[in-house]
């Protein structure tokens, strides 16, 4: 007999414009929780398109959760991600267990996350909150920036890590010259320095920085195509962009073969899309993870016990622990 039988389910949202919560009930009155969130200017997915796939497959139920998922055929990997994520999050509810250690029983306890210094926040406040990892927004003002780079190396003393994210903000030229000045500060990598990923192997050469890649990669097919060009050393994968949380652990796994390093992050989608990156970075490990927590709606951090901070501890399942009367 299949291990999960799933009984009821609908789709709700904020707004037009908000993430789609996909929430689904088993026979053993559980309630599983995804997200379907297409980051605009990283894919061509609608959120149409991811409510009336989601909703080929709800007027299914009640249905076994394995064929049911089969039986709609192909759809978009933001809807796939939704329900393959409502569902494992059932799964792990009823074994008692993270996501992150259904998913993979070698899956920490706890994670570490990066604090963000960008040109809103003081650095030093941010160091204050615990972080021992900070990722400093850079490509619009390098001088200012540079100063803010040093308050945290300071701050952190030789022991913390730095990350720069500059957005393909640089020209090449005006890159190598900010890698240079910011090289003092032993910073672990910059993320996207440029437009021109081949631009990339020579600005590493020249500064020793190591580069990550994040905008260049918005789909486990575009991963793969990126892990054989070797242009960066780091990738930054958002799991809400794949189809599954098994699809992205499989990328995390064939870019560790190929030698590189993986930092997983949120991507502005909310607090289950967040929950499910600290999940998946807990079995990425052992980089720092980019959980976006400043970009959460304050009435969706209240449907969780786990708070934002420098570490996240995994809860059961994905980690919804309200009942949030969501109606349809």
């Amino acid at each position: 007999m299949p291990e999960l039988t799933i009984t009821d389910g609908f789709l709700w949202r904020h707004d037009s414009a908000s993430p789609l919560v996909l929430i689904i009930k088993d026979i053993d009155g559980r309630t599983g929780y995804g997200q379907a969130a297409p980051l605009v200017g990283r894919t061509t997915t609608t959120l149409e398109a991811c409510r009336q796939a989601l909703l080929g497959l709800l007027n299914r139920l009640p249905a076994w959760a394995e064929p049911s998922l089969a039986a709609v055929g192909s759809m978009p990997a933001e809807a796939s991600m939704a329900w393959e994520t409502a569902v494992a999050d059932l799964q792990a509810q009823a074994r008692g267990m993270s996501l992150g250690r259904y998913l993979d029983e070698a899956a920490s306890d706890a994670i570490e996350a990066n604090g963000l210094v960008d040109r809103t926040t003081d650095p030093l406040d941010v160091v204050a909150e615990g972080y021992q990892c900070i990722k400093v927004k850079v490509g619009h003002q390098p001088s200012e920036e540079l100063r803010r780079i040093a308050m945290v190396r300071n701050a952190l003393g030789s022991d913390g890590t730095i990350r720069l994210d500059a957005n393909q903000t640089f020209s090449p030229s005006e890159a190598l010259s900010f890698m240079q000045r910011a090289s003092q500060f032993d910073i672990s990598y910059i993320e996207e320095p440029t437009p021109d990923v081949t631009t990339w192997r020579g600005l590493f050469e020249t500064t020793g920085m190591k580069i990550a890649a994040d905008e260049s990669i918005a789909s486990r097919t575009a991963a793969e195509e990126f892990l054989a060009g070797r242009q960066a050393d780091i990738l930054v994968l958002k799991p809400a962009l794949w189809s599954s949380p098994r699809s992205v652990l499989n990328t995390v796994r064939d870019a560790k073969s190929a030698g590189y390093g993986v930092t997983i992050t949120s991507a502005l989608d909310g607090v289950l899309g967040t929950l499910l990156a600290g999940h998946i970075a807990a079995i990425a490990g052992p980089n720092p993870a980019g959980l976006g927590w400043g970009d959460v709606r304050a009435d969706e951090l209240e449907w969780t016990s786990v708070a934002p901070g420098p570490r996240f501890e995994l809860p059961i399942g994905l980690g919804v622990t309200r009942d949030l009367q969501l109606q349809y």
